[in-house]
């Protein structure tokens, strides 16, 4: 699946000109055979005056049938054209990562039955191969995507031993070394990542790091100075990750 897809919304014009192609002599035809009815409902009438209660009941049928297809076909109109503005409003939003040259593809060693240990292994393999493809820059492991993951309370912080709720949801995602340059996020302060880091609160290494965004840095500690100060994310059993940087902000939950 690509980033792109979710990142920046747009139409598929093969799509729209194959609906074009469908609508169009359909409205022709129908158009037409609505006009060839009247003429001769019209020629109809003329000759025999007999049925003239008759038809005057079947035009105000016709009339009701034609008032509704108008209010139908308005209404279509109308959903099409505000999913139009939506979808020209979404692709203006900035998503804070290059979602046009990113692809992601999902992988779970755990289904296949490898236990953790080993998973991590496996997709440190898997990346390292990855990396090597002819046209590949660069290339990260997430543990969530962007517009996947679930925002979650209880975010801690504090020192050590006192760690206090601050009440802020946030999304959290388990990445490798790479990521952030992988997705075109750039660090605003601190730094990224080592290749031992990265992988810590998966392999139950010691001494956990986080990198928090912008905006959660600010909610979480305001103006205060946010590197090596302790965050715990709202899971049970987590343990607090030392901050060693701040990233520019992007979209992750939703457009």
């Amino acid at each position: 699946a690509s980033l792109g897809a979710a990142g920046t919304v747009g139409l598929d014009w093969h799509v729209v000109g194959f609906a074009l192609c469908l609508s169009l002599p359909v409205c022709a035809c129908t158009t037409v055979g609505a006009a060839l009815g009247a003429s001769r409902i019209g020629s109809l009438s003329s000759v025999a005056w007999t049925g003239a209660r008759t038809g005057r009941r079947g035009g105000r049928a016709r009339s009701i049938l034609v008032a509704l297809q108008i209010a139908l076909a308005l209404s279509l109109l109308t959903v099409a054209l505000l999913l139009a503005a939506t979808l020209h409003r979404l692709r203006a939003i900035p998503v804070g990562f290059d979602a046009d040259r990113v692809t992601s593809f999902a992988v779970s060693p755990a289904l296949a039955g490898q236990p953790p240990a080993s998973s991590v292994g496996l997709l440190q393999q898997a990346l390292e191969r990855i990396a090597a493809i002819p046209g590949v820059e660069d290339a990260a492991l997430s543990a969530t995507a962007p517009f996947t993951g679930t925002p979650i309370r209880g975010w801690r912080v504090g020192p050590v031993g006192a760690l206090t709720d601050s009440g802020v949801p946030a999304t959290p995602a388990w990445v490798s070394a790479s990521y952030f340059q992988a997705m075109g996020i750039s660090l605003q302060s601190g730094r990224s990542f080592a290749s031992d880091e990265a992988f810590g609160p998966l392999s139950g290494g010691p001494n956990p790091t986080i990198i928090l965004s912008r905006s959660l840095a600010q909610r979480l500690f305001g103006s205060a100075d946010v590197l090596g100060r302790l965050v715990s994310i709202g899971l049970p059993g987590a343990h607090p990750a030392r901050v060693i940087g701040i990233a520019a902000d992007s979209r992750w939950s939703s457009l």
